[in-house]
Order: structure tokens, then sequence, then C-alpha cells
């Protein structure tokens, strides 16, 4: 990567612009990660949830909250390999809220019944809401991202 953000150099570009397939063969290979195997699913699925790269376990994806990089500066993973790829981000972002929700409503309703406040239990349903949406969002992309990885992952192995 340059210095000046998320563009990438002569090798990340080479990276970014190889056909899947050639993306595969280097993750088969372990090119550029550091390891000569591709991580177990369960750990893929970690590294989603600590706001990594699925396959080298990258920390550096996101250059704002809401911003993540293309591709990994160090693997060269693709994250998102088609138009409305993170579909399924917003899918999870939303499940952690309704989750959220849920769990409030309940303590809520058990601290607040017989008598319910509807104007405080509304407010505080909208704030946690926003909240869990706005802070889980960079988490449900590379959590995503994990899931692709592994199912791209798998595929490839019943194809070749």
């Amino acid at each position: 990567m340059t210095e000046r953000g998320n563009e990438p150099d002569a090798a990340g570009l080479s990276r970014l612009l190889a056909p899947p397939d050639e993306q595969a063969r280097r993750e088969r290979v372990g090119r550029g990660t550091g390891a000569s195997k591709a991580p177990s699913g369960t750990r893929a699925l970690l590294r989603g949830l600590g706001k990594r790269c699925p396959r080298c376990g990258q920390t550096k994806l996101f250059s704002r909250w809401f911003t993540m990089s293309k591709v990994c500066p160090r693997c060269g993973l693709q994250f998102e390999r088609e138009q409305g790829g993170f579909l399924g981000a917003i899918a999870l972002n939303y499940l952690a809220a309704m989750l959220a929700w849920v769990l409030m409503l309940t303590l809520w309703l058990m601290i607040d019944l017989p008598d319910i406040h509807l104007a405080a239990l509304t407010a505080a349903s909208v704030a946690l809401v926003v909240v869990v949406l706005l802070f889980f969002f960079p988490f449900s992309k590379t959590l995503w991202a994990a899931v692709e990885y592994l199912v791209y992952r798998s595929e490839m192995r019943t194809k070749g």
C-alpha cells in the first residue's frame, strides 16, 4: 500500500486484479500470509469478529470506523468480490441490534411491569438500536468477510 491511504501499490494492484482462481492458488500456497495452510473455520470467524482479515489476521483493515479496505494490505484477500457483497453484513448488523433490543426489552419488562412507561421504553429502544448498529458495523463487515472467505474456500475445494 502507498502512504496516501488505501490505494494499492503495484504488487497490491496485481493482487487486486488477479482472477479468483489465482487468489485461490495464492491461498493454497499461503503466499504473503506467513503460513503454509489456510486457517480453520473457527479461527477465520474469530478473526472476523476481531476486525481482522480472516485469511492472515491483519488488523489494519479500516482507515475510519465506516471505511474498510477493498483488499487486505498483507495477503491481498479481496473483501467485496461483487457489487452488493456486503448485504450479509447488513443482515448480521441488524441481527445484533435486534438481539440487543430483545434483551433490553425483556429486562425492561421484568423491571417495569405492570406499569409500562411507553415513552421511556421507546426512547431507550431507539437509542440502543442506533448505538448497536453504529458500534457493530465494522465487526459485521469483517465477520461477513470471514463467512464469504470460508464459503469461497470450500467452493474452490469442490471445483479443484
